[in-house]
């Protein structure tokens, strides 16, 4: 299983990412294949991938829409 890390700040000031990398990386041990990072102003998206299949060897996360508006990251 993977890990997934959200952060979303109430009063809006921009979100640093140090902060959401240090998070997600604490739970580096459920997803040592890869991080992956995404981050719009207050809001933030992290993700440790864990490859389970040889299909999510292609895998990055987290996934955006082509307009960049929506984002989504998932195990």
């Amino acid at each position: 299983m993977s890990a997934i890390a959200g952060i979303f700040r109430f009063d809006r000031r921009p979100l640093d990412r140090g902060v959401l990398e240090r998070m997600t990386d604490i739970a580096g041990h459920r997803g040592p294949d890869g991080a992956g990072y995404w981050i719009d102003g207050p809001v933030g998206l992290g993700h440790r991938m864990l490859h389970t299949t040889p299909e999510s060897l292609r895998e990055t996360q987290p996934l955006c829409d082509d307009t960049g508006m929506f984002s989504l990251t998932f195990d």
